[in-house]
């Protein structure tokens, strides 16, 4: 049920782009996107039958991700400073710990073009993120089994910076990189909060709709 409803809500808004867009240049296309990185979660402990005695504690996280999804750029070739990039994916993270989750992630990303031409636009600019991961999830902690729901939330902003390479025009190749600080919480046992500094790269293809590089 999560997973249909947040669907939902990342179709209608890319529906509302599209629609928004329809009569404007941009470019469709799809990523697939590597991430990497560590953080801290911090457990709030007020459940009876966990083991730890202390009422909060906390556990180190090894991020690694990898995400498959759908990129919508307002300007991939034009001859203008700014582009507005939308990346929407299905996401699949491992905290470490045993601890994997599926999700779907949001970036919003704010381009300004440092370097423009018929064959290639280097852009850089800060991003915005948004995630939701749910699963159920079996573990085992000081020799007792667990099986339990995982939630988490998480909101993040970072510097991004990208190429996209024109193969004519109607297709460009692009692939861009990054760091974001995300701020983390939901449930999983206990409530929890956390953070995560993480690096990532990610390639993609673009077909382009009335956008052509122009002197």
């Amino acid at each position: 049920m999560k997973h249909r409803l947040m669907l939902q809500v990342l179709v209608l808004s890319l529906m509302f782009i599209l629609g928004i867009s329809s009569a404007s240049a941009l470019g469709l296309g799809t990523y697939y996107n590597l991430g990497w990185g560590d953080g801290e979660i911090e457990f709030d402990n007020d459940d009876d039958y966990y083991y730890h005695d202390d009422d909060k504690f906390d556990i180190d996280t090894d991020h690694r991700g990898r995400a498959i999804g759908f990129v919508l750029d307002t300007n991939v070739a034009k001859n203008a400073l700014f582009n507005y990039r939308l990346n929407v994916a299905l996401d699949t993270i491992d905290f470490g710990h045993g601890l994997e989750a599926d999700g779907y992630v949001m970036d919003h990303t704010f381009g300004f073009g440092v370097l423009r031409n018929k064959y290639v636009r280097l852009w850089l600019g800060p991003q915005i993120n948004l995630a939701y991961y749910t699963d159920d999830i079996k573990f085992r902690d000081n020799n007792i089994h667990y099986k339990t729901d995982f939630d988490a939330f998480g909101i993040g902003v970072g510097p991004a910076m990208g190429v996209n390479i024109h193969a004519g025009d109607f297709i460009s190749f692009t692939a861009t990189t990054g760091y974001k600080y995300m701020f983390l919480f939901g449930d999983f046992v206990d409530d929890f909060t956390g953070y995560e500094g993480q690096y990532y790269i990610n390639f993609g293809m673009l077909f382009r709709i009335n956008d052509v590089y122009k002197n």
